[in-house]
């Protein structure tokens, strides 16, 4: 009898570090998506500012559209996938 008492206070232990170890790992996930969100989130930023001056200066008139619609369309969902990341 007293036996299994050992086998099974053992097995509680090592439950214990198992889910320590598991927590530990869940958290190790947690921030490195919230680093990526982050990382895409200012390129994002980055990329959305930089459309936005070179749609005000306007150096290339062929591209206007291509800068004011396309790269600023492509900022705008590098944020909102960085949110996603940091928020899920």
């Amino acid at each position: 009898m007293n036996q299994s008492f050992d086998t099974s206070v053992a097995e509680t232990s090592l439950l214990g570090v198992e889910a320590d170890a598991i927590l530990l790992e869940k958290r190790r996930e947690e921030a490195r998506r919230s680093a990526q969100g982050v990382m895409r989130i200012a390129i994002g930023a980055i990329l959305g500012f930089l459309s936005c001056v070179l749609g005000l200066c306007n150096p290339v008139p062929g591209f206007y559209e291509v800068l004011l619609y396309g790269v600023t369309s492509v900022a705008i969902v590098l944020i909102f996938w960085g949110l996603y990341l940091i928020f899920e």
